[in-house]
């Protein structure tokens, strides 16, 4: 058996009408716990129906920060599901959590 190495996060976004949501993902180095410069960029990639969509984060340090849209909170739906990704400068993608939106409205 192969072992693949450490399974992305999973979280649940939580949208209601006319809100957007903001939210960070830190990097942190699996070992020690403690956080990592990021190297590269960080992306959201949400399969919205009929548009897939991305969204970049802001980078500072450690903290990515991506902010959803009102409009694009209410084009989501419960089985919209979505992906951080990070992209470091060699060009190697990595998820860093998974999940889908649920809405409240």
């Amino acid at each position: 058996m192969q072992t693949l190495g450490a399974a992305p996060l999973r979280r649940e976004i939580p949208v209601t009408k006319g809100c957007g949501f903001t939210f960070t993902v830190t990097l942190t180095d699996p070992a020690t716990g403690a956080a990592v410069a990021y190297d590269g960029t960080v992306r959201m990639d949400i399969d919205v129906a009929g548009t897939p969509t991305t969204v970049d984060a802001t980078i500072a340090a450690s903290v990515a920060t991506i902010a959803l849209t009102p409009t694009l909170c209410d084009q989501v739906g419960c089985t919209t599901r979505w992906r951080v990704i990070n992209t470091t400068t060699d060009g190697t993608e990595t998820p860093l959590v998974i999940g889908a939106f649920q809405r409240y409205d």
